[in-house]
Formats: C-alpha cells, sequence, structure tokens
C-alpha cells in the first residue's frame, strides 16, 4: 500500500519532466513538402501508319488513254473508259498498299500535377500529373500509295477476253484516299522524380536539374474527314454505310464518289513518359521550371462511323488507318509551387 501511495506522489513530477522534454525538443525538417505545377507548351508528334482497309479490292482497268484506273471511276465518270476495258490482273487488295509516308503533327500542350517530396528523400518527387495536346493535324494525299505489278493482262478481242502474261512495263502506281485529320489527347500518369540538390529545401537563385519517369492512361479523340480522290473507295461495300453518294446500282446510271461522313472517335490506351528538366527558384518555395518529355502512346485509330446518318438504326465504326509507336516530343515552361 505505502508503495502505491509513493507511485502515486510521484506521477506528477513525471508528467511535468515529460512535458518539459516536449517542450525544449527542437523541430525537425524532414523535408516533406507538397507540390502543385502548372505549364504549357508546344508538341511535337511522330509515328508509323498502319494500313487498316483489311481485304477491300478493287479492279483496275485501262481508261481511253491506256491509264490505270479504278473500275469504279469508269461508272462515276461517263466516258472514261471504253465500253470493253482492259483488265491489269485480279483485283489490288487496298490493304496491302502502304501508307504514302510517316505520322508528323504539331500541337499545343499544357498540364497540370499535384504530388508530394518523399520524407528524409526531398531529392524524390511522386505526383499525379496531367497533360493535354491539342490540334495535333495531319494531312494526307495520298494515304496510302504504292506500285502493283498484275498477274496478268486480259484484253478485248471484239467478242471474249484474251489473257496474256504482264511484264515489268505492265506495272503501275495505286494511290488511296485523302485525309484531314486532328487529335486531341489526354494522358493521366503517376510520375516520379528526382532533383538533383543537397539539404532539405531549394534554395531561391539556384538552377535544379531534374529527371523523371511514368506510367498512365491516355484518352485521345480523334476526327477524321476522308474523301475518296482515286475513286477504289466508294464502291467498297464495308463502307457504304459510312456517306452518302457513290455508284449506283443500275450500270446505265451514273454514280458519284462517295462523300464520307466526318467522324470523331475515343480510344484509350496505356502511355509511358519520359522528362528531363531544369527548375529555377524565384523566391521560397516558387520555381520556374523548363521541360521536355517523350510519352509514348502504343497505338492510335482513326475510324469512319455513322454518327451523322439520322436513318442509322445502330452505331456501326469501320477503321481507315492507325498509327502505331505515337511518340510525343513536348516542351514546356510553367510554374511550380513547394509548400
Amino acid at each position: 500500500m505505502k508503495r502505491i501511495i509513493y507511485a502515486l506522489c510521484l506521477m506528477p513530477y513525471a508528467f511535468s519532466a515529460n512535458a518539459n522534454w516536449e517542450r525544449y525538443q527542437p523541430w525537425y525538417d524532414d523535408g516533406v513538402r507538397m507540390t502543385v505545377s502548372l505549364r504549357g507548351g508546344y508538341a511535337m508528334g511522330n509515328g508509323k501508319i498502319k494500313n487498316e482497309l483489311g481485304g477491300m479490292a478493287e479492279p483496275y482497268v485501262e481508261d481511253n488513254f491506256g491509264n490505270p484506273v479504278p473500275i469504279t471511276l469508269c461508272q462515276i465518270l461517263p466516258g472514261e473508259c471504253p465500253e470493253n476495258p482492259t483488265f491489269l490482273g485480279d483485283a489490288v487488295i487496298l490493304g496491302d498498299i502502304p501508307a504514302d509516308k510517316n505520322y508528323e503533327s504539331r500541337g499545343f500542350a499544357g498540364g497540370a500535377s499535384v504530388g508530394f517530396t518523399v520524407p528524409n528523400r526531398p531529392q524524390i518527387r511522386i505526383e499525379a500529373d496531367w497533360l493535354h495536346i491539342s490540334k495535333a493535324s495531319f494531312n494526307a494525299a495520298p494515304l496510302f500509295t504504292g506500285t502493283v505489278m498484275p498477274a496478268f493482262i486480259a484484253e478485248w478481242n471484239g467478242s471474249t477476253y484474251d489473257v496474256v502474261g504482264a511484264s515489268p512495263s505492265d506495272m503501275f502506281d495505286v494511290g488511296i484516299g485523302a485525309v484531314r485529320t486532328n487529335m486531341d489527347s489526354d494522358v493521366i500518369s503517376a510520375m516520379i522524380y528526382y532533383d538533383f540538390f543537397e539539404g532539405v529545401s531549394k534554395r531561391p537563385g539556384t538552377l535544379v536539374p531534374y529527371v523523371g519517369a511514368g506510367m498512365g492512361y491516355a484518352s485521345t479523340r480523334t476526327v477524321l474527314e476522308l474523301l475518296d480522290l482515286y475513286g477504289n473507295l466508294s464502291a467498297q461495300m464495308p463502307l457504304e454505310d459510312f456517306g452518302a453518294g457513290g455508284p449506283n446500282p443500275d450500270p446505265l446510271v451514273t454514280g458519284t464518289a462517295r462523300e464520307f461522313y466526318t467522324s470523331s472517335n475515343t480510344s484509350g490506351n496505356i502511355a509511358g513518359t519520359l522528362t528531363a528538366g531544369v527548375a529555377y527558384g524565384i523566391m521560397e518555395g516558387l520555381f520556374l521550371d523548363f521541360s521536355a518529355r517523350l510519352t509514348y502512346i502504343p497505338k492510335v485509330t482513326y475510324s469512319l462511323n455513322n454518327e451523322a446518318d439520322t436513318s442509322a438504326t445502330n452505331s456501326r465504326t469501320a477503321d481507315i488507318f492507325s498509327i502505331e509507336s505515337l511518340m510525343y516530343t513536348t516542351f514546356m515552361a510553367g510554374l511550380r509551387f513547394e509548400f
């Protein structure tokens, strides 16, 4: 009993000693800061264009002047071809014709991020990042082009067709389509950065270089205007629901080139980012930020749709081309707050 009374009497002194220890304990800065960034700049896109027309096929014949043309053009333009034209081999598989050029675009870039520096490792920043790229335009005419070697030549002799072998001199060029396009992309990424400085905070008036990397998700909206500039798309059955006009089923009635609907589509894919830059301390916690970054998106597809067809009973799409290994290079400047 005496021991308990003695312990109770000593408790106020124990609490008092503990309170004094906490009161006089020195403050410790572990380097943790919240970070907020805003930036804008310029974007360049590059990638490889892939033909997505698949097995669509078009026979080629000689017109009145001996030039190779799609047979559909003979029906769209009256008097363009003889009544029994010379056939240049089997139908050309349009999906086998390569792109005329690689994808290149220019656009605007902007973005924002929020995050924090790691406790006791303030050189490391972890941020949630948003990158927006807008008005990335790409135009091409033709979209696809290539040289075809016909397997044979079928010539009209007045009563029937004579089939003869083809020679290298019978090779002819095929052009497919013309496009005007735009693309907007939003990339949400988890980023990790390393700032090259010593200490627990960045001093005003100093340059702090950094590198970073991240992974995320890219949402891409494409706008496609497709023109049948060469006459070999208008009669394709897989595309007949995506525009007005086209060859008339009656061979005695003149048709028109199909006017394809301007189509917008949204798709998603993973995205990877590498970046490097430098920050300059304007004042405590405020920095000018200059950066260059590479953003990789594996694939973006441009498609036609039938949204403009008021009589359509269901939604349909048809892929025309895709961009593989799309790489955006962006140069941006902005402000970063650390507090």
